[in-house]
């Protein structure tokens, strides 16, 4: 009998690993993968869906074995009292040992963990991929007609185990499916490019001011994209190199490519940055993976974006700034508006809606909730607004 004891032990060990690393998982973000092991959690990060799979299949194997393991126990002992009594305490093992202790614990040193655990984790993930794709396809399968994606549905298996804070998190992968590449975009003029003839000597003044990772190659026209090229390309080459000689080829979809296949595509291709094309051909933005990590967790710090102007500045009782870039969904979160975005995106595209026309110098008009005044215009767009809210 103390076999099978040790075998039990055994597997509520391998209950607590598997029902920790679900919970560690969930609790990534695209922010949090700086302060480790950056290619082993952006690997975890980037594909949660069958890495969830995986504990999941692997949960249940432990839990079946256990099953059987405690039923030959049973068969051991003298009566039925004391197999009902083995049977209390494994359930009570397992549900605060197996679940909720490793669950707490590895929410605290989530990092740590992964780190930790990440290469006896990845054999078992190897062991069980065959498992956990059949588990994704049969799962897509019978969801298919009542249009649940994949991640709808392991995320509605894993629903009670998921905390407030992870509800978030997840929520974001489901809603991927729904978004398209334009809404997750940056506007190309939002992001400083580099021109095909400059020498990286010209660049590194670009990179000087706008400290971004990568930077858009554009010929004659700021919108005739040919390529990219990193901080680490004008870095690591003689200055005196052309652009043109160390540039990278670029990667085009289309403005209507659903988010969730632009970062499946992203990730089987490897790709760094891809740039947005709108139905007339004219690069209109791009995307990096940092812009899908944010449609999943939200508005994230990085490199790219520490430098980046504040979109809402207080000016005043009940007064603030606002850049015209500033997206729609901020605005009405921030100011409890309820604007729907019609053929816009940001705070400028709103602005244009309402008056037929390009916005112009101390133009102002009423959201209902406030007065919008712009403080700050060119020919092609409004830049700076001052917002007074109503009491």
């Amino acid at each position: 009998m103390s076999e099978l004891i040790y075998i039990i032990a055994a597997l509520l060990l391998l209950s607590a690993f598997f029902s920790g690393m679900e919970t560690a998982v969930l609790g990534l973000s695209a922010a949090r993968i700086a302060r480790g092991d950056t290619d082993r959690l952006k690997r975890l990060f980037l594909n949660r869906e069958i890495i969830i799979a995986t504990c999941l299949i692997g949960n249940n194997v432990v839990l079946v074995a256990a099953t059987v393991t405690l039923t030959r126990v049973i068969d051991l002992l003298p009566n039925v009292y004391w197999g009902t009594f083995a049977f209390t305490v494994q359930l009570i093992l397992f549900f605060i040992f197996g679940e909720t202790l490793p669950k707490t614990v590895f929410r605290r040193i989530d990092l740590r963990a992964l780190e930790i655990f990440y290469r006896p984790f990845m054999l078992i993930y190897y062991i069980f991929y065959p498992l956990s794709i059949l588990f994704l396809k049969a799962t897509e399968f019978m969801r298919k007609g009542g249009g649940a994606s994949v991640r709808e549905e392991i995320y509605y298996f894993v629903g009670h185990q998921v905390q407030e804070e992870d509800t978030a998190i997840t929520e974001g992968l489901m809603l991927l499916s729904r978004t398209n590449s334009r809404e997750v975009m940056t506007p190309l003029p939002e992001f400083a490019s580099i021109n095909k003839s400059m020498t990286l000597r010209e660049a590194y003044e670009t990179i000087e001011e706008n400290m971004y990772t990568r930077y858009p190659v554009f010929e004659e026209r700021g919108d005739n994209i040919v390529g990219f090229i990193t901080v680490y390309d004008i870095l690591e080459n003689n200055p005196a190199t052309r652009v043109s000689s160390i540039i990278r080829e670029p990667t085009f979809v289309p403005e209507t490519l659903p988010a969730d296949l632009l970062l499946q595509k992203m990730q089987s291709e490897k790709l760094q940055i891809v740039f947005i094309v709108s139905e007339y051909g004219t690069v209109i933005g791009l995307v990096t993976q940092e812009n899908l990590a944010e449609e999943l967790v939200g508005d994230i710090i990085s490199r790219d974006q520490a430098h980046e102007a504040k979109y809402i500045v207080a000016a005043g009782r009940r007064k603030f700034e606002l850049d015209g870039n500033l997206d729609i969904d901020d605005f009405n979160s921030t100011f409890g508006m309820q604007i729907d975005k019609d053929g816009f995106e940001t705070l400028n595209g709103y602005v244009v809606r309402q008056l037929g026309r390009i916005p112009e110098l101390k133009d102002s008009i009423d959201t209902g909730n406030g007065i919008l005044t712009v403080l700050e215009a060119d020919r092609m767009r409004a830049i700076k607004f001052l917002f007074q809210q109503r009491i």
